[in-house]
């Protein structure tokens, strides 16, 4: 019975120590995983951050052109410009 009792034991601080041991497992994975997880968020956002920029340039340079035509089509129109100005 005595030797019954002290296997018992063993086997208890045996699953103590593996669940233990599975419980600090899961959370390193989990902690690797959330770590990976936020870096992922983090180059997303930066990759959103620099699309927006670019059309954000590109519209101001759309919109800049646009001016810019606009101004030489009504000068055109006008007769303000001279025309070897437009042919060089």
């Amino acid at each position: 019975m005595y030797k019954k009792i002290i296997h018992s034991n063993s086997e208890r601080k045996k699953k103590t120590i593996i669940r233990h041991w599975l419980t600090c497992v899961r959370v390193k994975l989990l902690n690797i995983f959330c770590e990976e997880i936020t870096l992922l968020v983090s180059i997303l956002s930066l990759c959103l951050l620099l699309l927006l920029y670019f059309f954000t340039c590109m519209s101001v340079f759309i919109i800049l052109c646009d001016v810019f035509v606009s101004y030489a089509v009504s000068q055109l129109s006008e007769g303000n410009v001279p025309l070897y100005v437009i042919c060089k």
